[in-house]
């Protein structure tokens, strides 16, 4: 429970500075958005405000120095809000009793679009006992924990010149070396550069507010899809509530799960966008083009692959516009060099609010122009992305990873695939043709498709093409809202029931596939553990410490990297990770296993071990454990640490701390003994088999004269003894065991005493 409200309190904290960052632009809205409306766009403008802010710092000042900026940035445009709070309210607003009566509405309206959204994701994390981050198929919730870190410590001007004057192999941060990494490219910053700014204001670090921060600005873009529907309905309708519950739909649950932080906040900006668009257009003021060049600037920090759809959206609408106004208007000078003159006062606005991150997002584009987006060999491939399932997906019909697995009922497969899409387009189209100005919402969604398809056709890049068609997911939820706001609104009695009925089927086609995707994430994610955040409070300020089995259990690339940067937050600059071999893809996020463990980022002097094998036996002494992971204090000269071929569950399915061996990996394990010796060091070890006859074979040792190895089996009890190879500080050892299946590690030890004096003392 404790975890679960400070994993609440964290999501409310986020919101809370969101909305006080956006409340000064919110007051210059026009008068076509009420009181709800407003309140709805300020976190959406908030972040807008502070990726702004932050970006511009970090490229000269770590966040260290600039965090108290952001509640001054706060704190000015609550002022400016409260200062403008009169001329700001919309025209014909009554402030008597009966505005007073619809506020408790609005305020039920707005709580049901936070609990439909952010109520599923914190239960998964309430029953996980986690406070994140989170990592299902794609572990890149760390590579933004990276960046937040990163930020906390350095600006970006330091780590671009840090990465430039380091060769590859002097890196033993990673950390670091990510950020660093970060720094010296091109791509965007997102919201990680404001998360640190909040983290260094309360005390945390990214492992601590990633994931729950990231809720919060999925709710952002909720809670501004509930201004667009309210104020293209022009009333307060309860579809708008609709459309924010629908960003709490399978799509949206799929993206946050895999740490998609960046598709995410770029998504929370593009309807709005595209409302303020249109209303800039029809009244072109200063006020409504500097909140288009905010949010603008907004996306290019955010995610400026989204830009293109936007670009193209906004030529259509252009065009369109002038149409209609050449219609009843003779084309005039002026009139040219005006609508020249707001394009171009956008564009440089859009530049001066956020100059660091329109740099970048220049040249990321260029990049991904030239095709350097798709010819990354490294990107997941999605072939189940057909055209007989996108429109389900991006409806949030059926979850992301069933989408190549055909359905059981002829009914059911007919009904996703063909009649519930129908149906949701022709409800689209009722509210395209009542609300002409969600015409500019549908140009961005076919503008998305469009991009979409040229990356499947000419890049072959499925993920690619995940990524373009990611905006018409929004786009839908707003559109089918829209088109339900119609018809609530209709005076026929028959056309609002008509209304209810399709919200209703509307929700129920989307409930199975959310609860589905939240019991797959609940229960196959992992979630950053707990206890190895408590072990870690117990950690010495001295002293390198050594990662032991993370990485080595069900999903290895996601539960390594979130281990190791928790750890280098707890121990800058003290952590030590064999990086010689990639077991089951764990070093993917952490270097690609191409370091030696003669590299800088193992220290074979580790002093401290944070295993989540805690229940072998081992010489060291134990500081703390909790369940399987434990905190251990090195207390011989040598020290033994698996380096591949174990396999340890999670945490919560195995308390023991006792690891098995790998049965997707028949080859031999491999130990690495640490410390200084002389002569030949012998590596002991300890297995449970399940058969009474167990095969052992142990790699020959070079350079060596003493027996290799011997084994001694009594019952179910194998004991192993190796001779090492190489020289102190690092010796290694392959041990080859025979079956694989039912044999697990209870012990490990290192020594000069040779293999033949204990086997002949066991004869004994």
């Amino acid at each position: 429970m404790d975890i679960a409200l400070t994993f609440i309190a964290r999501e409310a904290l986020m919101i809370a500075i969101l909305a006080a960052l956006g409340a000064g632009a919110a007051s210059f809205l026009g008068s076509r958005f009420d009181g709800a409306a407003r309140v709805a766009l300020t976190p959406v403008l908030g972040l807008c405000v502070g990726v702004a802010i932050c970006t511009t710092l970090i490229w000269v000042f770590p966040a260290s120095t600039t965090f108290w900026i952001v509640p001054a940035a706060a704190a000015l445009s609550l002022l400016v809000a409260v200062s403008r709070g009169g001329r700001a309210r919309p025209h014909g607003t009554d402030p008597s009793r009966r505005r007073r009566g619809r506020t408790i509405v609005d305020v039920v309206q707005i709580l049901l679009v936070v609990l439909a959204v952010a109520g599923p994701i914190t239960y998964a994390f309430a029953v996980r006992q986690s406070v994140g981050p989170v990592g299902y198929d794609v572990g890149d919730a760390q590579g933004y924990v990276a960046t937040i870190d990163g930020a906390q410590r350095e600006s970006l001007q330091t780590a671009d010149n840090i990465q430039a004057h380091t060769p590859e192999y002097l890196w033993s941060n990673i950390t670091q070396k990510y950020w660093s990494n970060y720094g010296h490219g091109i791509q965007e910053l997102d919201a990680t550069v404001l998360t640190a700014n909040v983290d260094e204001l309360i005390g945390l670090w990214g492992t601590d507010t990633q994931s729950p921060f990231l809720v919060a600005y999925l709710l952002a873009g909720a809670l501004g899809a509930f201004a667009v529907v309210r104020c293209l309905a022009k009333r307060a309708t309860w579809a708008a509530s609709l459309a924010g519950a629908l960003f709490g739909g399978a799509f949206f649950v799929q993206l946050f799960f895999d740490g998609s932080e960046a598709a995410i906040t770029g998504l929370t900006v593009l309807a709005p966008l595209a409302l303020l668009g249109i209303q800039a257009l029809r009244s072109p003021k200063p006020a409504n083009l500097a909140l288009v060049a905010l949010l603008l600037s907004g996306l290019v920090d955010l995610y400026p692959l989204y830009l293109p759809a936007v670009g193209i959206a906004a030529g259509v609408a252009a065009l369109v516009a002038l149409v209609l106004y050449l219609r009843s208007n003779r084309i005039s000078r002026n009139a040219v060099l005006g609508t020249i003159a707001r394009i171009a006062t956008v564009a440089v606005l859009t530049g001066l609010f956020d100059i660091v991150a329109f740099r970048r997002a220049f040249s990321y584009l260029s990049s991904v122009a030239s095709g350097g987006y798709g010819g990354n060999g490294g990107l997941p491939a999605y072939s189940f992305l057909t055209a007989g399932v996108v429109p389900s997906w991006l409806l949030q019909f059926r979850q992301f990873y069933d989408l190549g697995q055909p359905t059981g009922v002829v009914v059911g497969k007919v009904g996703l695939t063909i009649i519930l899409p129908i149906l949701a387009g022709v409800v689209a189209a009722t509210g395209l043709r009542r609300h002409p100005e969600a015409w500019l919402l549908l140009a961005l969604g076919v503008a998305a498709s469009v991009l979409g398809i040229y990356e499947h056709v000419s890049n072959s890049c499925t993920y690619c093409e995940d990524r373009n068609l990611l905006p018409t997911a929004p786009v839908l939820a707003v559109l089918v809202a829209v088109g339900v706001a119609g018809m609530l609104g209709a005076r026929m009695r028959s056309l609002r029931a008509a209304g209810v009925l399709v919200a209703a089927i509307v929700v129920a086609a989307i409930a199975p596939s959310t609860y589905s995707s939240i019991m797959r994430f609940r229960d196959g994610a992992y979630f950053l553990d707990t206890s190895a955040r408590t072990a870690l409070s117990h950690l010495p300020a001295k002293g390198d410490v050594e990662l032991e089995g993370f990485g080595q259990s069900f999903n290895p690339p996601v539960e390594l990297g979130l281990v190791y940067m928790l750890t280098e937050e707890k121990a800058w600059n003290r952590v030590s990770l064999p990086g010689d071999y990639n077991d089951d893809g764990s070093l993917i996020y952490l270097g690609g296993g191409s370091l030696p463990l003669t590299g800088p980022q193992f220290r074979p002097d580790y002093k401290y071990v944070l295993t989540t094998i805690g229940g072998v036996d081992t010489a060291r002494r134990l500081l703390y454990r909790e369940g399987p992971v434990a905190l251990e204090q090195r207390t011989q000269k040598l020290d033994v640490t698996p380096d591949y071929g174990e396999f340890a569950s999670f945490t919560r399915l195995d308390p023991r701390g006792i690891p098995y061996l790998n049965p997707y990996s028949p080859e031999p394990l491999k130990y690495i003994i640490t410390g200084s010796a002389h002569g030949t060091v012998y590596l002991r070890l300890n297995f449970y088999v399940s058969a009474i006859a167990h095969k052992v074979t142990v790699e020959p040792s070079t350079g060596s004269t003493a027996p290799r190895s011997s084994t001694i089996q009594r019952g179910h009890s194998l004991e192993v003894c190796a001779v090492t190879s190489g020289a102190s500080p690092i010796r290694t050892a392959l041990v080859q065991v025979t079956p694989i299946q039912g044999a697990d590690l209870t012990g490990m030890s290192a020594s000069t005493k040779s293999c033949l004096a204990a086997k002949l003392k066991a004869r004994a």
